[in-house]
């Protein structure tokens, strides 16, 4: 596996197709979003969303995946913020091998939608700014129990 490379687990659906979970919210001081973008940066279809059972902070859709689809995660303490860009490079059965895209670190959220912060952070991944602006929003959902960044659902967005 080469530096820029990570793995994440794959989960298949019912007939075979390759799936990631959206994932995450905010607690009291922290938070944590998975959100999964086509290669254009757009929302994709879930095949299940959850609706039922432990839901706060945790897996809200199933999202079929392949190569070229970005995974965004953010993590935040406080108002430092982590963002790791990531495409999927390759699909194995029980894995898939990503290429790091871009790591983004700030000591407040709130100065990445700053325009000057847009245009310096953000020129050359453009297309993905909604994903990524829905992931930080997903760290700051208090106990969100609802997915935030597919097409198909129909539920109260914040």
């Amino acid at each position: 596996m080469k530096d820029n490379e990570v793995r994440f687990y794959v989960s298949r659906s019912k007939n075979g197709y390759s799936c990631l979970r959206e994932s995450g919210g905010g607690y009291t001081n922290t938070g944590e979003a998975v959100i999964i973008a086509d290669k254009d940066g757009k929302r994709k279809n879930a095949i299940y969303i959850y609706r039922s059972g432990h839901l706060a902070c945790r897996d809200h859709a199933v999202i079929p995946i392949i190569a070229g689809d970005y995974v965004i995660r953010a993590d935040r303490s406080h108002r430092k913020i982590s963002i790791m860009i990531y495409q999927i490079e390759k699909i194995f059965y029980d894995e898939c091998i990503c290429k790091v895209i871009m790591s983004i670190y700030d000591e407040d959220y709130q100065n990445l939608f700053n325009d000057d912060c847009v245009a310096l952070y953000f020129s050359n991944i453009e297309k993905l700014w909604l994903a990524i602006k829905a992931a930080i929003n997903k760290t700051l959902i208090y106990h969100c129990r609802q997915p935030v960044y597919i097409n198909n659902y129909e539920g109260d967005l914040k």
